[in-house]
């Protein structure tokens, strides 16, 4: 579970006017498509962190917030 024990959980993600997610904000190795959170060993809380923040932002019932991804 690379020391979290949220690593199960799976975020949908859901693009504007897309039915049907297909794609997923996880913690792993190995993504097709997903946007995926590395395992790091020097640094186990980032998955535990954004775990968090994510729960704690809620939009409404269905949605957690928007991601933006700055690189």
């Amino acid at each position: 579970n690379g020391g979290s024990r949220f690593a199960d959980t799976w975020f949908p993600l859901q693009a504007k006017g897309e039915l049907y997610p297909e794609r997923y904000l996880h913690f792993g190795l190995i993504s097709e498509g997903c946007l995926t959170v590395k395992y790091n060993p020097f640094n186990k809380s980032v998955w535990n962190t954004l775990y968090m923040k994510l729960l704690h932002s809620r939009r409404d019932e269905n949605n957690l917030g928007n991601l933006i991804v700055k690189t």
